[in-house]
């Protein structure tokens, strides 16, 4: 007969409990393995004996406590003036208790901002979130830190964190947030006399960001009959320098990339900038063109390329004090950019 023997040494060495495993028959693999729980931590001994010889094996178990915080794995999204719940559950055998902190933040493009916080058993809401943050409180026992805003705001847009301390451990989860804008109409048909005008409303309940913004008017289901597309106004020249030699011509490129139309261009300058300063050789402003004495006949715009955003600058007869830096602005809608021309 083999005598089999498993022994748990705790961290102190003591032996403190003994489990047998007497086997009267023969293992054929030689497997003798034992069963326990993770609760069951220490040191363990296996020690074979046999009719010859004997032999023994350690092994250790550690108790390594994991805090999971669990949130949604999606964005949300919310109209202005609904309420919404961010989810945030602590999946741990950590007891409530052991709790320490639990922070709500938000982050946009302003910074982050402290939104809900819970601190040994106490509850902060900052002013800013008064009446409006809260946690569901019956159920932080079950370690249910869910962040319910109220009332949701343009602003309250942007990535949010839930940040778990408890015991040695902290966890966190984050979900991102998007308010959703309504489109506003007249419900009623529009009534437009014979050979009338009209304009046709459309507007949004909230200030949105003019980078990417795209508008569509379409009649029927097809046809496109405007396209708005990204506010900003783009102007673009040459990037690198140019050189004349006295007595030619030469083109200084300004075009403006944008579906603003030519219309709502109040101003187009060119400037040339060297030693002495600053001196206005062009002037485009409010469908008028303004040429100051000193090139008058010599500094001119392709007129017939202005209704395509084409402000090219066509200077004459070079001379060598025309040297310098040549800078094209344009003002258009409620928007300005300029470029530089370097020659």
């Amino acid at each position: 007969m083999r005598h089999y023997q498993w022994r748990i040494w705790r961290s102190s060495g003591k032996e403190t409990q003994r489990l047998w495993c007497i086997c009267f028959k023969m293992i054929q693999h030689g497997n003798f393995s034992l069963l326990l729980r993770a609760e069951d931590k220490g040191q363990y001994r296996c020690k074979v004996y046999s009719d010859k010889d004997s032999g023994e094996n350690v092994v250790e178990i550690k108790l390594v406590v994991r805090l999971r915080v669990s949130g949604l794995n999606h964005p949300l999204s919310s109209y202005e003036g609904e309420d919404l719940t961010l989810s945030c559950s602590v999946d741990s055998h950590i007891p409530p208790e052991e709790i320490k902190e639990v922070s709500w933040k938000k982050t946009d493009k302003n910074g982050e901002t402290l939104v809900l916080l819970f601190q040994y058993n106490e509850i902060i809401i900052p002013d800013q979130y008064k009446d409006r943050a809260e946690f569901i409180t019956n159920e932080i026992p079950k370690g249910n830190f869910a962040l319910r805003l109220k009332n949701i705001r343009a602003e309250d847009g942007g990535v949010y964190m839930c940040l778990v301390f408890a015991g040695d451990f902290s966890g966190h989860t984050t979900v991102e947030v998007k308010i959703r804008f309504v489109v506003q109409s007249p419900s009623d048909p529009l009534v437009v006399p014979l050979g009338g005008s009209v304009v046709l409303p459309c507007s949004v309940d909230m200030p949105l960001p003019v980078e990417d913004l795209e508008v569509q008017w379409k009649r029927d289901p097809e046809t496109l009959v405007h396209l708005f597309q990204d506010a900003y106004l783009r102007v673009s020249g040459s990037n690198h320098p140019l050189s004349s030699y006295e007595g030619e011509d030469l083109t200084l490129s300004c075009s403006v990339d944008s579906h603003i139309p030519p219309e709502e261009f109040k101003e187009v300058s060119w400037k040339k900038t060297d030693k002495n300063g600053e001196t206005l050789v062009l002037l485009f402003q409010y469908n008028e063109i303004i040429i100051p004495d000193q090139y008058k006949d010599r500094a001119e715009f392709i007129t017939n390329e202005i209704p395509k955003g084409n402000f090219a600058l066509r200077l004459k007869n070079i001379r060598a004090e025309d040297g310098g830096v040549y800078m094209c602005l344009v003002f258009a809608g409620g928007f300005f950019q300029p470029t530089q021309l370097w020659r």
